[in-house]
Order: structure tokens, then sequence, then C-alpha cells
């Protein structure tokens, strides 16, 4: 049987795309758009990292913002007709790499009790993130 669907948090996760890294995770309140979600987690990165990356790529719940901060923000979109095909396998390529994160998503849920927050309190899910 299906469980209910809960939706009081949200939880935003940027990973190093060549080593699955997580270098930024940040926690919402409610259920904000993706696109509003991506000015705090690059806040975090530079933090982090002391550094911001010249380009994320977001999935289509990120469309809106081309650039934000100086970093650009590629979203998955269909091929031109006027690419050639190396420029749509190299598109595909990069678009592909972004499906990556999924799995690890999975893991954090099942592996390390991310998929319900166990904590109780206003700053609870900054604490479980």
């Amino acid at each position: 049987m299906h469980k209910k669907y809960e939706f009081g948090n949200k939880i935003g996760i940027m990973m190093n795309p060549n080593d699955l890294v997580i270098i930024g995770i940040e926690s919402y309140k409610g259920n904000p758009h993706d696109s509003k979600t991506i000015e705090p987690l690059l806040k975090q990165i530079e933090k982090n990292l002391a550094y911001q990356p010249e380009e994320i790529i977001y999935d289509r719940g990120g469309r809106g913002a081309a650039e934000i901060n100086g970093v650009k923000i590629s979203t998955p979109k269909p091929a031109l007709k006027r690419d050639s095909n190396y420029q749509k396998a190299k598109k595909r390529k990069k678009f592909r790499r972004r499906a990556a994160i999924e799995p690890v998503i999975g893991h954090l849920k099942k592996e390390f009790r991310m998929g319900q927050n166990y904590l109780h309190g206003e700053s609870s899910p900054k604490i479980n993130a």
C-alpha cells in the first residue's frame, strides 16, 4: 500500500558532477518553486567551498532564470533543428549526468534515514538535512 504523501519541507541538494560528492544541502519550509531554491544553494556552496561554480545543471523545474549571481543555469531543452549530431550528443551527455543524483537521493532516504524527519521543532528540518 502506498504511503500518504506528506509535504512540509523541501530539501535541495547540489553535487559535484564528476565524483558525486554533496557540496550543498539546504532545507526549505513549505513547497517553494524549484527556481527559488537555486540562490540559497549557491550561497551555501560559496560558503562551503569559497568559490561559485561557473555553471549548474538543473532539472526542468529550475526554469526561469538563465543566470543567478554570474552562475549559468542550464536546464534540459529539446534539441534545435539546426543542431548538428555532435551538438545533440553533447547536450544529451551533459543532462544525463544530472540524472546521477537520483540514486544518491535514494541512498540518503533509505540508508541514512532522510526519508522522514524524526525530530520536532522549528529548526528540525535544517538539523535533519
